[in-house]
């Protein structure tokens, strides 16, 4: 199984941009791009705090167009991607989600509706045409409403608030009654803060609400309707926060493991997952993001088609039953500044999609192809803890050997494997300036070599692994000199 999502304004928002008229025939061709790949499940993320479908539970961007103040600031949106929700929705009665799913039942892959649980685009801003105005107009709502709210989260709602969870509950009831959808998706992850501290378990009354919902509309619709929860890789993270997958382990189909937004993670505890779920029927799908940051203090760099094939075939093969995709759109979000992270390799280069989206979902196929496993870390962790990572490593030339935790994946029978390591240092390094060791095996130098600017600029050293390869190498890494490592990646290319 291959799953894709579509966020909730990339779609009219890079069609804005491109002054590209919406309509049925062009909704269309855009779910018919997918026909003959290994796409086998469209996820549509209808909202954030505003909706991107027609609703009358929660504000929309046809409302937002129309918006003239906010907070009572004076406010244009005429000139934003509300535009295009605004005709698509007043102007030519198309319902932009309707067209997909029909569309996606046609060509034969299952259409999913997501909903965003807690999404807090714009929040922090006075007007924004991401921000529903219910958001500012209910402080006693907020998760920090008992005290001065001052960061990026404490205008999220508080899910410990019943008029909050039955908010939202009527707006999951509304998307079902108007779509006929394969399934439902929670988007947890947008964002996994559901409650203010101390009522964390408040959350499994929402939970028992959807699936109460779901059920509704199984029997409206004579099928089942899958549930899938969008979450963060650490198990105790979720315990923390409330959710408790095995008691949930009957109505709940699928759970996707993801990172936030900063990185992707390349190390997520997929086996430790295994374990907790066996002996239930929850399938575990492995999500990619967008960016391939190794570090937090290092500059992001959007993930090459060959990075995206190394995370797939790592994470299936270390048990993972499916690959989940989130925000790997087609065309680039000018204004957000995107595209100054866009180069010939990445995966939001649309000349890219039709390689990526035929191999990514199969080891089959995966196994095939050049790829490269970057090292990154967990972006989001729980509220006692900061975000930590492996990277970077820093010797002085006294500094012992350090470990670093690679995994790969099923390897081809012939293939040549390679470890690049991004330096920094005030003294250029030789060859003889490095021990290197992968899976107890002595790593003989190549080369010194530059890799695109995009993902990383300062000099790369490149070492041949060619024993004890396994789907996960243990790379022992010490310099003689002064220097900072950066950068780890292994690159396979079969024969």
């Amino acid at each position: 199984m291959l799953f894709y999502n579509e966020d909730w304004i990339h779609f009219i928002m890079t069609r804005y941009n491109s002054g590209t008229e919406v309509t049925e025939h062009t909704l269309k061709d855009y779910i018919y791009s997918f026909k003959g790949t290994q796409v086998t499940d469209f996820v549509m993320n209808v909202n954030g705090t505003v909706s991107t479908a027609p609703s009358e539970v929660l504000e929309t961007f046809a409302d937002k167009y129309l918006a003239t103040e906010e907070n009572g600031v004076e406010v244009y949106f005429k000139n934003t991607f509300a535009k295009v929700a605004y005709n698509l929705i007043c102007e030519n009665k198309i319902d932009m989600y309707k067209v997909w799913i029909d569309a996606l039942k046609e060509t034969g892959i299952n259409p999913w509706i997501s909903i965003r649980i807690n999404d807090c685009h714009g929040n922090t801003e006075k007007t924004d045409v991401r921000k529903n105005s219910f958001v500012d107009a209910n402080p006693d709502l907020h998760l920090a409403s008992y005290r001065n709210g001052t960061g990026y989260f404490d205008k999220c709602l508080d899910y410990s608030n019943e008029k909050v969870r039955n908010r939202m509950l009527k707006y999951i009831e509304e998307m079902l009654d108007r779509y006929d959808v394969y399934g439902l998706e929670l988007d947890m992850m947008r964002d996994f803060i559901f409650t203010k501290p101390g009522f964390e378990q408040e959350i499994n009354k929402f939970l028992s609400g959807v699936i109460n919902v779901k059920k509704k509309f199984e029997e409206k619709y004579n099928h089942k309707i899958k549930l899938m929860l969008l979450l963060p890789s650490s198990p105790n993270l979720c315990l923390e926060k409330g959710i408790n997958l095995i008691e949930y382990s009957d109505e709940i189909d699928n759970v996707v493991i993801i990172a936030r937004w900063q990185t992707t993670d390349t190390d997520m505890p997929i086996e430790l997952w295994k374990q907790l779920l066996r002996g239930t029927n929850i399938k575990l799908g492995c999500g990619q993001q967008l960016y391939t940051r190794p570090y937090l203090a290092h500059k992001p760099a959007i993930a090459s088609v060959k990075m995206a094939f190394g995370q797939a075939i790592a994470n299936l093969s270390r048990g993972c039953d499916f690959v989940y995709l989130y925000n790997y759109m087609d065309m680039v979000e000018y204004e957000t500044g995107l595209e100054t992270y866009v180069y010939d390799e990445s995966i939001r280069n649309d000349a890219n999609r039709p390689l990526l989206f035929s191999n990514i979902g199969k080891k089959e196929t995966l196994i095939k192809q050049e790829r490269s496993h970057v090292v990154t870390y967990a972006d989001f962790t729980n509220c006692s803890l900061t975000v930590s990572s492996v990277l970077p490593l820093e010797f002085t030339g006294r500094t012992g050997f350090k470990t670093v935790k690679i995994p790969v994946g099923k390897l081809p029978e012939k293939a040549k494997v390679e470890l690049i390591l991004g330096v920094k240092s005030e003294e250029k390094l030789s060859p003889s300036d490095f021990e290197i060791f992968a899976n107890s095996a002595e790593c003989k130098y190549l080369k010194t070599t530059k890799l695109n600017e995009k993902i990383y600029e300062n000099d790369c050293y490149v070492f041949n692994i060619s024993k004890n390869l396994a789907d996960i190498i243990y790379a022992e890494i010490r310099t003689r000199k002064s220097a900072l490592v950066e950068y780890i990646m292994i690159d396979v290319i079969p024969e």
